[in-house]
C-alpha cells in the first residue's frame, strides 16, 4: 500500500471524526426521533424518570 500503520491509522481516525459523517448522524437521529421510528417501543425521554430509577 506504501503507507505507513502511522498513516494508515491518521487516516482511519480522521474518518471515524469527520464532520461530515458527524452531521449525517445527527441528521438520520432527528429525522428518527421526529418520526418516532426506532426501537424505542413509543417510549420518551422524561429527565425526572430517569434520575428517579438511579
Amino acid at each position: 500500500m506504501g503507507k505507513s500503520v502511522n498513516q494508515i491509522v491518521r487516516e482511519h481516525l480522521e474518518q471515524l471524526t469527520s464532520r461530515d459523517e458527524a452531521v449525517r448522524d445527527i441528521d438520520e437521529m432527528r429525522t428518527l426521533s421526529e418520526q418516532g421510528e426506532g426501537r424505542s417501543r413509543g417510549w420518551k425521554f422524561d429527565r425526572e424518570e430517569i434520575h428517579e430509577r438511579s
